[in-house]
């Protein structure tokens, strides 16, 4: 139904809409701080270009101590 990019290749100028040209799905660029509040002082534009690097260590971020039992 979509491609979700994210890490550097998410960067790549033209990816995007190359891949939504071959496969002919929605291609989107994966924000893991679409529902985060990074306050006030931050760059909300940086933060949006940058989000799709943040992926993992978001997600780790979110882990809890024994999260795995």
């Amino acid at each position: 139904q979509r491609i979700y990019l994210s890490g550097g290749c998410a960067l790549i100028p033209g990816l995007q809409e190359f891949l939504a040209g071959q496969w002919g799905i929605e291609v989107i660029r994966a924000n893991p701080f679409k529902r985060v509040d990074v306050g006030t002082g931050t760059d909300a534009s940086m933060v949006e270009k940058l989000a799709p690097l943040a992926s993992v260590a978001t997600g780790l971020a979110m882990r809890y101590p024994d999260d795995r039992k």
